[in-house]
Protein backbone atom coordinates (compact mmCIF):
# COMPACT_ATOMS: atom_id res chain seq x y z
CA UNK A 1 0.00 0.00 0.00
CA UNK A 2 1.77 3.12 -1.29
CA UNK A 3 0.89 6.49 1.26
CA UNK A 4 0.62 10.11 -0.25
CA UNK A 5 3.34 12.69 0.33
CA UNK A 6 0.19 14.51 2.15
CA UNK A 7 -0.16 11.55 4.34
CA UNK A 8 2.76 11.08 5.01
CA UNK A 9 3.42 14.61 6.35
CA UNK A 10 -0.06 14.67 8.17
CA UNK A 11 1.36 11.60 10.11
CA UNK A 12 4.22 13.17 10.74
CA UNK A 13 2.84 16.65 12.15
CA UNK A 14 0.24 14.47 14.06
CA UNK A 15 3.08 12.93 16.22
CA UNK A 16 5.45 15.77 16.23
CA UNK A 17 4.99 18.61 19.13
CA UNK A 18 5.17 22.57 17.61
CA UNK A 19 8.35 22.98 18.38
CA UNK A 20 9.99 26.60 18.35
CA UNK A 21 13.54 26.94 15.71
CA UNK A 22 14.98 26.80 19.68
CA UNK A 23 14.02 23.68 20.90
CA UNK A 24 14.47 21.79 17.19
CA UNK A 25 17.75 22.98 17.41
CA UNK A 26 18.44 21.69 21.12
CA UNK A 27 16.42 18.40 20.95
CA UNK A 28 17.69 15.17 20.28
CA UNK A 29 14.80 13.30 19.23
CA UNK A 30 14.19 15.79 16.56
CA UNK A 31 17.09 14.54 14.84
CA UNK A 32 15.85 10.55 14.69
CA UNK A 33 12.50 12.10 13.62
CA UNK A 34 13.91 14.30 11.08
CA UNK A 35 16.04 11.15 9.52
CA UNK A 36 13.13 8.77 9.58
CA UNK A 37 11.00 11.28 7.69
CA UNK A 38 14.52 11.38 5.07
CA UNK A 39 14.43 8.49 4.54
CA UNK A 40 10.52 7.95 4.12
CA UNK A 41 10.99 11.06 1.89
CA UNK A 42 13.52 9.64 -0.08
CA UNK A 43 11.52 7.06 -0.81
CA UNK A 44 8.62 8.35 -1.69
CA UNK A 45 10.62 10.28 -4.60
CA UNK A 46 12.30 7.35 -5.59
CA UNK A 47 8.36 5.23 -6.09
CA UNK A 48 7.55 8.24 -7.94
CA UNK A 49 10.06 8.32 -10.07
CA UNK A 50 11.98 10.77 -9.57
CA UNK A 51 15.59 10.76 -10.80
CA UNK A 52 18.73 10.87 -8.12
CA UNK A 53 19.46 13.76 -9.67
CA UNK A 54 16.17 15.65 -8.63
CA UNK A 55 16.30 14.35 -5.60
CA UNK A 56 19.90 15.50 -4.98
CA UNK A 57 18.83 19.07 -5.92
CA UNK A 58 15.54 18.68 -3.19
CA UNK A 59 17.89 17.64 -0.47
CA UNK A 60 20.08 20.08 -1.34
CA UNK A 61 17.32 23.01 -1.30
CA UNK A 62 16.27 21.86 1.82
CA UNK A 63 19.57 22.21 3.53
CA UNK A 64 20.39 25.50 2.50
CA UNK A 65 16.60 26.90 3.28
CA UNK A 66 17.34 25.45 6.96
CA UNK A 67 20.27 27.05 7.45
CA UNK A 68 18.48 30.41 6.28
CA UNK A 69 15.98 30.27 8.72
CA UNK A 70 18.71 28.80 11.62
CA UNK A 71 20.66 32.07 11.05
CA UNK A 72 18.12 33.92 12.74
CA UNK A 73 18.13 31.95 15.68
CA UNK A 74 21.89 31.42 15.94
CA UNK A 75 25.17 32.42 15.73
CA UNK A 76 28.22 30.09 14.75
CA UNK A 77 31.46 31.31 16.45
CA UNK A 78 35.21 30.28 15.99
CA UNK A 79 38.55 31.76 15.67
CA UNK A 80 39.01 29.55 12.32
CA UNK A 81 37.43 27.96 9.72
CA UNK A 82 37.73 24.57 10.82
CA UNK A 83 36.68 26.05 14.54
CA UNK A 84 33.60 27.33 12.56
CA UNK A 85 32.94 23.96 10.80
CA UNK A 86 33.38 21.77 13.96
CA UNK A 87 30.82 24.50 16.12
CA UNK A 88 28.52 24.09 12.97
CA UNK A 89 28.79 20.06 13.17
CA UNK A 90 28.58 20.01 16.67
CA UNK A 91 25.51 22.25 17.70
CA UNK A 92 23.51 21.29 14.76
CA UNK A 93 24.36 17.90 13.81
CA UNK A 94 25.61 16.78 17.47
CA UNK A 95 28.46 15.04 15.53
CA UNK A 96 32.32 14.80 16.23
CA UNK A 97 33.77 15.00 13.26
CA UNK A 98 37.89 14.63 12.14
CA UNK A 99 39.18 17.51 9.44
CA UNK A 100 41.69 17.17 6.63
CA UNK A 101 42.92 19.70 4.66
CA UNK A 102 44.25 19.95 1.59
CA UNK A 103 44.63 23.78 0.55
CA UNK A 104 41.58 24.76 0.14
CA UNK A 105 39.49 21.79 0.25
CA UNK A 106 38.24 20.66 3.57
CA UNK A 107 37.22 16.58 3.98
CA UNK A 108 34.80 16.12 6.60
CA UNK A 109 34.42 12.78 7.88
CA UNK A 110 31.81 11.98 10.48
CA UNK A 111 31.72 8.37 11.94
CA UNK A 112 28.24 8.95 13.55
CA UNK A 113 26.43 11.31 10.70
CA UNK A 114 23.20 12.21 12.47
CA UNK A 115 21.26 11.67 9.09
CA UNK A 116 22.81 8.40 8.10
CA UNK A 117 22.89 6.58 11.38
CA UNK A 118 21.86 2.89 9.30
CA UNK A 119 22.74 1.48 6.10
CA UNK A 120 19.57 1.59 4.14
CA UNK A 121 18.43 -0.70 1.29
CA UNK A 122 17.05 0.90 -1.80
CA UNK A 123 18.39 4.53 -1.19
CA UNK A 124 20.61 5.75 -3.71
CA UNK A 125 20.85 9.29 -2.67
CA UNK A 126 22.73 10.23 0.40
CA UNK A 127 20.60 11.29 3.44
CA UNK A 128 23.43 14.05 4.52
CA UNK A 129 23.29 15.73 1.20
CA UNK A 130 20.93 18.05 3.23
CA UNK A 131 23.94 18.73 6.09
CA UNK A 132 26.68 19.50 3.13
CA UNK A 133 24.13 21.87 1.62
CA UNK A 134 23.08 23.08 5.08
CA UNK A 135 26.76 23.95 5.75
CA UNK A 136 27.50 25.71 2.66
CA UNK A 137 24.63 27.96 2.88
CA UNK A 138 25.98 29.08 6.11
CA UNK A 139 29.65 29.28 5.09
CA UNK A 140 28.70 31.76 2.69
CA UNK A 141 26.70 33.70 4.97
CA UNK A 142 29.64 33.61 7.42
CA UNK A 143 31.73 35.30 4.01
CA UNK A 144 33.26 32.07 2.56
CA UNK A 145 33.24 31.56 -1.22
CA UNK A 146 32.28 27.89 -1.97
CA UNK A 147 32.86 26.36 -4.89
CA UNK A 148 31.43 23.23 -4.43
CA UNK A 149 30.35 21.06 -1.83
CA UNK A 150 29.30 17.06 -1.54
CA UNK A 151 29.00 13.90 -0.29
CA UNK A 152 31.33 11.26 -1.19
CA UNK A 153 30.58 8.66 1.20
CA UNK A 154 27.49 7.56 3.62
CA UNK A 155 26.96 5.43 5.75
CA UNK A 156 23.24 5.13 4.55
CA UNK A 157 24.38 3.86 1.17
CA UNK A 158 26.89 1.40 3.02
CA UNK A 159 30.02 3.46 4.13
CA UNK A 160 32.24 3.29 7.19
CA UNK A 161 31.40 6.49 7.71
CA UNK A 162 29.77 9.55 6.01
CA UNK A 163 32.81 12.13 4.32
CA UNK A 164 31.79 15.25 3.27
CA UNK A 165 34.01 17.51 0.98
CA UNK A 166 34.04 21.36 0.91
CA UNK A 167 35.98 23.00 -2.20
CA UNK A 168 36.91 27.01 -1.40
CA UNK A 169 37.46 29.71 -3.60
CA UNK A 170 39.89 31.28 -1.11
CA UNK A 171 41.10 31.10 2.34
CA UNK A 172 39.54 33.97 4.42
CA UNK A 173 40.45 32.65 8.29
Amino acid sequence: MQRSLSSIIIKVTQIMPNYTRGELANNTATMNQMRNNLYHFLRYLMSKGVTNQQILVRLQRMGSNIAKTILEEREFTGATFEDKIVSIYSEMFNSKISITENSSQFVIEDKKCSLCKYKRENLSVAPCEVITSFVEEILIRLGYTVNKSHVSKSIALGDISCIHTYDLKERDN
